[in-house]
């Protein structure tokens, strides 16, 4: 799938996500700084640096997001061992 369209509501991965799925051990520790979804105060957010560990800075600090989308209602008609998730 090159694309994919939806109308549906989109949030942002947060801490709790990614701590859940593993961290820094888990498929969402993708070697890149992102902001996740929580405030850590007024003025600042925590995000996941390239290394998967956590730190609080400014928005203004140019990090890029991670959304997260559930699917549902998926059935798998076939298994390829070459892919690469």
């Amino acid at each position: 799938v090159d694309e994919i369209t939806t109308t549906k509501k989109v949030g942002l991965l947060d801490i709790v996500q990614y701590s859940r799925a593993g961290g820094k051990n888990s498929y969402l520790d993708i070697k890149e700084r992102w902001w996740t979804g929580n405030y850590y105060d007024d003025s600042n957010v925590i995000n996941v640096k390239e290394e998967g560990l956590t730190a609080i800075q400014g928005p203004s600090s140019g990090r890029s997001i991670r959304a997260v989308i559930k699917i549902s209602n998926i059935t798998i008609t076939g298994w390829y061992s070459n892919l690469k998730l």
